[in-house]
């Protein structure tokens, strides 16, 4: 357990620079669209406006997760790691956690900024909607979402790791590879989780609006809303994701011994 944290903390300590890089960059743009927002008193298009950071979190994520590994190669600590030895899941996986612990950290930055910046603007606006919900519906939700897109996240770099590690078998072209193999994971992923959907017709669908208890929010509204999620296609496609970690962790591990 102490190597697996020691490797956590060496990834954690690459990270610094990159969360102080897209923390500063959203309070930046944040305080900005406070300024304008003096101006133009438009909080439909502040809102819009503020998610803007947000939507890049996903390119972001699959960049760190390829340049994490690179990094490993380019500073050659990649064959120090492989013979202490530290098996290659472990490399892996502590680069997953520090990627997803980068995350929540700037995210959280970002919706505290927010509500520093727009808490008296969003409270004028929407008060009365937000008064209506209780607190612990806002937690619980907001809990199930983070959880949602983190389990969402870890999808992409575990596929960004993947092809890493495929282009680094090939050599020449690694980077050219590596998004090939980015894409044929995509479509295998999909594909098998066609396949196997049969296999797992047994599974429950989710009532979406009873997950997040829309019940209340949609009788405030005085409109009616069921969303059911057949995730039975799903499945197939997160077992070829926890099939392919494996597999790139024994690459990871044997290209290393046979290139010594």
């Amino acid at each position: 357990m102490k190597p697996f944290l020691r490797l956590l903390r060496k990834d954690l300590e690459a990270c610094k620079l990159p969360i102080l890089f897209n923390c500063g960059i959203s309070i930046i743009w944040l305080l900005y669209l406070r300024y304008r927002f003096s101006i133009t008193q438009s909080m439909e298009i502040v809102l819009g406006l503020m998610l803007v950071p947000l939507v890049f979190i996903p390119f972001w994520i699959l960049w760190q997760a390829y340049q994490s590994l690179r990094s490993e190669w380019r500073e050659n600590t990649v064959y120090s790691l492989l013979l202490l030895p530290v098996p290659g899941w472990k490399i892996l996986l502590s680069k997953w956690m520090a990627l997803l612990i980068e995350t929540t950290i700037i995210v959280v930055v970002f919706l505290i900024t927010s509500l520093i910046c727009f808490f008296e603007p969003i409270r004028n606006s929407f008060g009365e909607i937000l008064r209506f919900m209780p607190t612990a519906w806002y937690i619980r939700n907001g809990l199930l979402i983070y959880v949602s897109v983190l389990f969402l996240f870890s999808g992409w770099i575990i596929a960004m790791q993947t092809a890493f590690v495929v282009g680094k078998l090939v050599g020449r072209f690694s980077g050219l590879v590596a998004l090939w193999t980015l894409l044929l994971i995509s479509w295998l992923s999909d594909r098998v989780g066609i396949v196997l959907q049969p296999l797992f017709q047994w599974v429950p669908p989710i009532a979406v609006e009873r997950l997040f208890k829309l019940e209340t929010l949609t009788w405030y509204l005085g409109d009616s809303l069921t969303i059911s999620w057949n995730y039975s296609a799903s499945v197939g496609s997160w077992l070829t994701m926890l099939g392919l970690f494996f597999l790139s962790s024994w690459l990871l591990a044997n290209y290393v011994e046979v290139n010594e």
